[in-house]
């Protein structure tokens, strides 16, 4: 536990998160399905073509540090990657 905890306190976030939370912040409580390419092009300014696998991977470091999950939600009968809060997926285990 002391280790954990003083490893947290030496690590650095990623330089996005940030941006990515104040953004999150923005957002109505309704939006709590969101993409990687929702990110990063509306809270980042980011380029569509320029969205890669680093890039994503970037963005799922910040959503985790912001305390959301990424999930796999079906559109039209495909897999499709989504991030949402934790805090949801909480509330839901307590009423079970």
């Amino acid at each position: 536990q002391l280790a954990r905890e003083e490893v947290g306190q030496r690590f650095v976030g990623h330089p996005w998160t940030e941006r990515v939370g104040s953004w999150l912040a923005e957002q109505p409580a309704s939006r709590d399905l969101l993409t990687a390419r929702d990110i990063f092009i509306e809270a980042l300014g980011g380029v569509d073509k320029l969205l890669d696998g680093r890039v994503e991977r970037s963005i799922a470091q910040c959503m985790r540090a912001l305390n959301w999950e990424s999930c796999l939600k079906r559109i039209n009968g495909r897999p499709a990657r989504r991030y949402r809060p934790r805090v949801a997926v909480a509330a839901i285990a307590e009423l079970l």
